[in-house]
């Protein structure tokens, strides 16, 4: 009567086996389809997204965080070009201002100047609100929140000396005002204040 024979293992039976469950397995895995939005962050290793695995164009101002970019992220042609040539219609404009000088008789004069950061499209009319007066219809703030109106250059005066004028000039260029005071009487006389300007 004949023995039945013990199946032996041998190098061929293994890799046959071993590339049969591969073949299945990946089958089985190929089949398999991840639901609609179902990764999340958590499934997401750090660092794991980069550049080359983001869209054209994906990621858009709405996705960006208020305050999360800040000058030292943006090329510097960018930080220079930040501001436009010319003041958008209706855009307030705001400062501070100084001006003094040492007379030696009354009369005597001393100017400075207002710098706008951007150049206005047209002409603006100046109001001067001097320092305990009341706002004006044009000039609706004080030296402590300067307001204005469109087209109107709002002088607010905060603190002065020895002044008996002031008389502010729209400078013609649309870069800036002239600021210039008139001495009450000789010795240092002065000036200081902030100012607004609602672009025409």
């Amino acid at each position: 009567m004949s023995r039945l024979r013990k199946p032996r293992l041998s190098y061929a039976n293994v890799v046959s086996t071993m590339a049969l469950f591969i073949a299945l397995g990946g089958g089985a895995y190929a089949a398999i389809e991840l639901p609609k939005n179902s990764v999340t962050e958590r499934e997401i290793a750090a660092g794991a997204v980069g550049n080359s695995e983001l869209a054209r164009n994906a990621v858009t101002g709405s996705k960006v965080k208020n305050g999360s970019i800040k000058a030292v992220d943006l090329a510097s042609d960018a930080r220079s070009s930040g501001l436009p040539s010319v003041a958008a219609k209706g855009a307030t404009l705001t400062g501070a201002y100084g001006v003094s000088g040492s007379a030696g008789n009354s009369g005597d004069t001393a100017g400075s100047a207002i710098s706008f950061p951007v150049k206005l499209a047209d002409g603006a009319k100046v109001a001067f609100i001097g320092k305990g007066q009341p706002a004006i219809a044009q000039c609706p703030g004080d030296v402590f929140s300067p307001a204005a109106t469109e087209g109107v250059l709002c002088v607010y005066e905060g603190d002065t000396g020895n002044r008996r004028t002031f008389l502010p000039e729209f400078a013609a260029n649309g870069y800036g005002a002239y600021l210039r005071i008139v001495a009450q009487s000789s010795g240092f006389f002065y000036s200081q204040g902030t100012w607004a300007l609602v672009a025409p």
